[in-house]
């Protein structure tokens, strides 16, 4: 399976997250993360990160069972790889998408 380029767009929370990188990795900025990796984003801290070029899978650990989003990246110029990028992976998403039970 060939996947592809995922970026998220700059974004705080609400709450404290803790992230842990079981495969792949996240580039952010200069820093490359891999397998075995996390890293802290305390709550109002905006951050983005783009997938590797096999993709990522995070855990994820919040400090809230419920929280609040903001989205700071609001130009198209920012949305256009995002927007791409979801376009790209739309059939490789939707065929490894977990079974609703």
């Amino acid at each position: 399976m060939v996947r592809r380029r995922a970026q998220l767009p700059r974004h705080s929370h609400s709450a404290d997250c803790l992230y842990y990188v079981l495969s792949g990795e996240i580039h952010m900025g200069t820093r490359v993360l891999g397998k075995g990796d996390g890293f802290f984003i305390v709550a109002g801290a905006p951050y983005a990160y783009t997938a590797g070029p096999d993709g990522v899978e995070v855990l994820e650990f919040r400090s809230a069972t419920a929280f609040d989003m903001k989205i700071t990246d609001q130009t198209p110029e920012r949305w256009r790889p995002i927007m791409e990028s979801a376009i790209a992976n739309q059939e490789i998403w939707a065929a490894t998408r977990p079974a609703v039970v």
